[in-house]
């Protein structure tokens, strides 16, 4: 298992993700790379996949996961994208369509060794419905939403 990283205070975004107990992987997908930030890993087939809003990237997230490693509700088995066409991935080709985008987050998700995923989304809520209403892909059971430090 992939420990979370006892964290003291950190800065409001933090740009090196071994900081927060995760490493850098590159999937490639049907849409180009897509670069992501994974880790703490507990051995269980369901992942947290976190999208940012418009113009954001994986580091939207640091705050969150630093501040509940804080409180001592560690986020685990973390898939934290730049999504396409956004940060360290690919230029999104040109028509892409919310399914093509769901569809390539759900290969990265199976890639890195999951079968079902729980999304958190900002702005992103667009490709959020879409990941969660299409029931060729598998879905964890909705838990208890963790307050936010």
């Amino acid at each position: 298992m992939d420990t979370p990283v006892r964290t003291r205070r950190l800065p409001a975004l933090v740009p090196n993700e071994r900081m927060l107990g995760l490493r850098r992987v590159t999937v490639p997908t049907d849409l180009g790379r897509i670069v992501v930030r994974t880790g703490r890993r507990t051995g269980g087939t369901t992942a947290t996949l976190l999208l940012h809003g418009a113009a954001g990237s994986w580091t939207t997230w640091t705050p969150l996961v630093a501040a509940s490693d804080r409180a001592g509700t560690p986020l685990t088995d973390l898939i934290i994208p730049d999504l396409p066409g956004w940060g360290e991935s690919g230029a999104l080709p040109e028509g892409t369509t919310v399914a093509q985008v769901s569809a390539s987050l759900g290969a990265v998700a199976r890639a890195l060794g999951y079968t079902s995923w729980r999304i958190v989304g900002q702005l992103s809520c667009m490709i959020s419905i879409e990941v969660r209403t299409d029931k060729t892909r598998p879905m964890a059971a909705p838990s208890r939403t963790m307050p936010v430090v």
